[in-house]
């Protein structure tokens, strides 16, 4: 009789347990992460306009705007292991954030921890986001057509004087976070002491980029980038006759390719009409310098790409997310706005400190005499021997503007 109590007692004892456990159980852990994800990306999407413009580098309708057009991309749309996937707009969102930002509150953790997401999460989204932007490259950014060629070519002359002119084309250094992880290493080491890519590219008078060429370590010289590129490859393609692209006295001059005029070696001075040339000329080339001054302080991830190079699939990534930040700031660049606000205050101080007052009109760059440094004997040469014609009608050129100038 006692056994038996006792074993209904100890029935019961377990039943009531595991009805306990069963109403008590412990919450799955990424069920709470998702709700927490969720409710944190809609607090940062219900922020007031300039907070927002200030975290994400957007506007809420250009946010709107970029998600529009990445949204019907079927990376978006493809299974999940049975799990529903993030809403785009969230996954937009922490994109941009990373974009954006730069030095230790921009880590996989801290981004992960402001948006209640794994580490892993943080790339996957951005892989995802970083590809469907890729998508979108040849909708906003394309070389100019024969009839926008000549239209270029006609405000460019009619304002500025540069007949014959499309575009501005300038190389730009775009540093690495950390050394990269390989036997080449050396080679992405540049002049400044950092380790970055020499991203050469062409920008139009309306500061679009028109052309990139990327894959460039950071010790090669511009030239050595200009000659690589399809512009120098397959002129015919790209030029019509007597079109041109203006460039600083880094590069060598050719059939489509004018320089600034620099100082050879053992040269004291550049003739009046050269020095007059060149100082009307870099008041317009500078647009090109201005385009990456507003890339690089609006995206500022890349000041430092937090890329570690190891393989070729890290490469690719590099130069994806370099492509992606290029892609929107041409989408973005007719609902452009002043810099200063999408920019903190301490950002802000800190431009001003590098660039100066003006800081959204310049970018850092080396003067001409020492972007001269890196040609050899042979190079110098072979400027003295190409573009003859063109040197001379630059020199006509020149002293039109030099009467225009007396007048």
């Amino acid at each position: 009789m006692k056994r038996k109590q006792m074993r209904l007692r100890t029935d019961l004892c377990s039943s009531t347990l595991d009805s306990h456990r069963y109403l008590h159980r412990q919450r799955d852990e990424a069920q709470i992460r998702l709700r927490n994800s969720f409710s944190r990306c809609e607090e940062y999407l219900a922020a007031n306009e300039d907070d927002f413009r200030r975290g994400f580098r957007v506007s809420h309708a250009q946010f709107s705007f970029i998600v529009e057009q990445i949204e019907p991309d079927e990376l978006f749309h493809q299974g999940n292991m049975g799990r529903p996937m993030f809403p785009v707009r969230h996954q937009v969102l922490l994109v941009l954030w990373r974009l954006g930002h730069s030095g230790t509150g921009a880590t996989l953790f801290q981004i992960g921890q402001r948006f209640g997401v794994g580490e892993g999460t943080v790339v996957l989204w951005t892989d995802r986001v970083l590809s469907a932007l890729m998508s979108l490259e040849r909708r906003f950014m394309w070389w100019p057509s024969p009839g926008e060629r000549a239209q270029l070519r006609r405000e460019l002359t009619n304002e500025h004087g540069l007949a014959g002119c499309i575009g501005f084309i300038d190389g730009s250094h775009i540093n690495l976070a950390v050394a990269p992880a390989r036997h080449d290493a050396a080679d992405f080491f540049n002049r400044h002491h950092r380790h970055s890519f020499n991203l050469l590219a062409v920008v139009d008078r309306h500061l679009r980029f028109r052309f990139l060429h990327l894959g460039f370590p950071g010790s090669a010289h511009d030239q050595r980038v200009y000659r690589a590129c399809a512009l120098a490859q397959s002129p015919d393609s790209h030029f019509s006759t007597d079109e041109f692209i203006l460039g600083d006295s880094g590069y060598t001059c050719d059939a489509h390719l004018v320089s600034l005029f620099r100082r050879f070696r053992g040269q004291e001075s550049l003739d009046p009409d050269q020095v007059c040339f060149n100082r009307h000329a870099s008041s317009r080339r500078v647009a090109v310098e201005h385009a990456f001054g507003v890339l690089k302080l609006r995206w500022q991830s890349l000041r430092a790409l937090p890329v570690s190079l190891r393989s070729e699939v890290d490469e690719a990534r590099a130069a994806c997310w370099i492509r992606a930040c290029v892609v929107l700031h041409n989408a973005l660049r007719d609902q452009q706005a002043d810099p200063g606000l999408w920019l903190t205050a301490i950002e802000r101080e800190e431009a001003q400190r590098q660039y100066g007052e003006d800081f959204t009109r310049w970018e850092e760059h080396v003067s001409d005499d020492e972007d001269a440094v890196g040609l050899n004997e042979v190079e110098e040469e072979d400027e003295r021997s190409v573009g003859q014609q063109l040197r001379s009608r630059v020199q006509i050129y020149a002293s039109m503007w030099r009467q225009q100038r007396d007048a």
